[in-house]
């Protein structure tokens, strides 16, 4: 791959990445703002949800296509295993479905976002296709199952 097509990638990558952390922190400053009674639901939901998929890949502790492939990665990447589900591409799903809970137009962009952010993952050699989906469809049941199940 060419180094302007290498660096578009990078960048969207990190771009799209932030995308999800602002998009989440006005989220939580909207919800404020109104003295939404949602907003302590919105941040657990967020955060357990976060907490437990970390936990599982660390105890499942997956190879990552540059360790069990040995192909380069597109970025400057050391972290070992760890690889399923993707955790950038979850984040941005359940971010994402909590921001249609109380925006739908705003989340579905996010959601087409979201799908964008999985193909560059895979694209930067980061994450497998199984990876990103796992991710994808991980952060879509714990938003919705989080916005069901807590008060």
């Amino acid at each position: 791959m060419d180094t302007a097509n290498k660096k578009i990638l990078l960048f969207a990558n990190k771009g799209i990445t932030w995308s999800f952390y602002l998009a989440f922190v006005m989220l939580l400053l909207f919800l404020s703002v109104e003295h939404n009674p949602d907003l302590p639901r919105t941040v657990l939901t967020c955060g357990i949800s976060f907490l437990a998929v970390s936990l599982f890949r660390r105890i499942y502790n997956a190879p990552r296509p540059y360790e069990k492939d040995g192909v380069a990665p597109l970025t400057a990447k050391k972290t070992q295993g760890r690889s399923f589900p993707s955790r950038h591409v979850f984040s941005a799903f359940v971010i994402a479905v909590s921001v249609f809970f109380f925006y739908p137009s705003w989340g579905i962009a996010l959601l087409c976002l979201g799908v964008l952010l999985a193909y560059l993952r895979t694209a930067l050699k980061v994450h497998y296709v199984k990876d990103v989906v796992a991710g994808a469809l991980c952060g879509i049941a714990s938003g919705i199952i989080g916005f069901w199940l807590i008060p």
